[in-house]
C-alpha cells in the first residue's frame, strides 16, 4: 500500500501543470490538495463578477413618468379605525378622514383674508369717518359753507391727504391765506385759515369781486361789516402780466374778462399801479364812495351834474387834473352846456363830449 501511494505521488498528472517541486510525503500531498480546494471558490466568484460586468449591458432611460420622491413623502396614509364588536373576532371598519397638515400657503392665505377683513372694517366703520371738520379762522364764512364745497364729511380718515386738502382749499377759496390741515386719529380733521380783508369791490357786469390791500382778488362771499369802496367797470381788474418763463402751460392763457380766475399766490393778480391810483383818489376825494373805470379812459366818477368825469390811468398829477376839471365845469355851466363826458386824462389836451 505504501508503494502504491508512493507511486501515485511520484507520478505527475497529465492535466495538471507543473509548478514547483512535487510533494515528497503524504502530508505534503494533503496540504497541497486543501490549498487547491480553498482557492477554487474565489476564482469562481471573480469569474462570475467579470462575466456580469462585461456580459450584462447597463442602460439608462430618460423621460419616464412617475411620482417624485418629494410628492411620495408628502402623501399621508389615511388612518383606519376599527371598532371591535361584542362577538370575538368581529369588528367594524369606520370611515377614515385625511390627515391635514397646514403649510405656508394655507397660513399666508389666512393672513391675506384677515387683512382684507380688517381693511374693510376700517374703511366702512363710522368710527373712522370724518364728522364735521373743525375750521379755525373763519369770520365771513361758516363751516357749512366750506364743507358743502369740499365735501370732507363722511370721508374715511385714511383717505384724506392733508397736502391735497390744502391745495383744494387754496384753489376753491382764494380769499384764504396761511392754510393748514392736520389729521388726527381716529377721525378728526382740523383746518386753520386766515381770511383776507377786502378794501374795495370791483363790479363788472353782474359779478362782484373783492380786492385786498396786497392786490389779491377773490369772489365776494359772506358778509362784510362796513360798505366797501366800489368800482364800476366795463372790464375785469387789470392783472399783472405774467412772464412767459413763469407760465407753466402756455395753452392756458389768462382771461382778463374772467374775474373769478385766480393766479399763483406768489404774485399779485391786480396791477399795483391800479391800487395806488385808487388809494390816491380816496385820499384826495374822501367823499367819493364809488368810481368808474373803462379800458379806454381810465378812472372817473359821476359828479352831481350827472357828468362822467375821467382822469386817466396815471394819477400822479391828480391835483392839476382836478383844477382843470373845475375850470371846465365852471365854463360849461356858465354857457349852459350839459356834456355827457369830460376827460382830463391828458392835462395838455382836455376835452368834453
Amino acid at each position: 500500500m505504501f508503494e502504491r501511494l508512493k507511486k501515485r505521488t511520484t507520478t505527475p498528472n497529465r492535466n495538471q501543470k507543473r509548478s514547483g517541486p512535487l510533494p515528497s510525503t503524504r502530508a505534503d500531498l494533503i496540504r497541497q490538495r486543501r490549498s487547491n480546494e480553498d482557492s477554487k471558490p474565489l476564482k469562481r466568484a471573480s469569474h462570475l463578477q467579470n462575466t456580469a460586468t462585461t456580459a450584462i449591458p447597463i442602460t439608462m432611460r430618460s423621460g419616464t413618468m412617475g411620482t417624485r420622491v418629494v410628492d411620495r413623502t408628502r402623501t399621508h396614509v389615511r388612518r383606519k379605525i376599527a371598532l371591535p364588536l361584542g362577538t370575538p373576532g368581529s369588528e367594524i371598519q369606520m370611515p377614515s378622514l385625511p390627515m391635514i397638515k397646514p403649510g405656508w400657503r394655507l397660513l399666508s392665505g389666512f393672513i391675506v383674508i384677515v387683512l382684507a377683513i380688517f381693511l374693510a372694517l376700517i374703511l366702512l366703520a363710522p368710527e373712522f369717518r370724518v364728522g364735521t371738520p373743525e375750521i379755525a379762522g373763519l369770520h365771513r364764512l361758516s363751516v357749512s359753507d366750506l364743507d358743502s364745497v369740499l365735501q370732507l364729511s363722511a370721508r374715511p380718515i385714511f383717505l384724506i391727504d392733508p397736502k391735497g386738502v390744502e391745495t383744494e382749499i387754496q384753489a376753491l377759496f382764494p380769499e384764504f391765506a396761511n392754510i393748514s390741515v392736520k389729521v388726527d386719529f381716529p377721525a378728526k380733521l382740523m383746518i386753520t385759515v386766515s381770511e383776507r380783508q377786502p378794501i374795495l369791490a370791483w363790479q363788472y357786469g353782474d359779478f362782484i369781486s373783492w380786492i385786498d390791500s396786497e392786490g389779491y382778488i377773490f369772489p365776494a362771499r359772506g358778509q362784510e361789516g362796513d360798505p366797501l369802496f366800489t368800482i364800476y367797470a366795463d372790464t375785469a381788474p387789470p392783472l399783472i402780466p405774467v412772464p412767459e418763463e413763469e407760465v407753466q402751460n402756455p395753452d392756458e392763457q389768462i382771461d382778463q374778462n374772467n374775474v373769478s380766475l385766480t393766479q399763483d399766490q406768489k404774485r399779485l393778480p391786480v396791477d399795483p399801479e391800479i391800487l395806488r391810483a385808487i388809494t390816491i383818489l380816496q385820499q384826495k376825494m374822501p367823499t367819493l364812495t364809488a368810481l368808474s373805470y373803462n379800458q379806454w379812459d381810465g378812472f372817473g366818477w359821476q359828479d352831481e351834474n350827472n357828468w362822467n368825469v375821467y382822469l386817466g390811468f396815471n394819477l400822479d398829477d391828480l391835483d392839476q387834473k382836478l383844477i382843470i376839471y373845475q375850470a371846465i365845469k365852471d365854463m360849461l355851466l356858465k354857457q349852459g352846456i350839459q356834456p355827457s363826458m369830460v376827460s382830463v386824462a391828458h392835462i395838455h389836451a382836455p376835452f368834453y363830449r
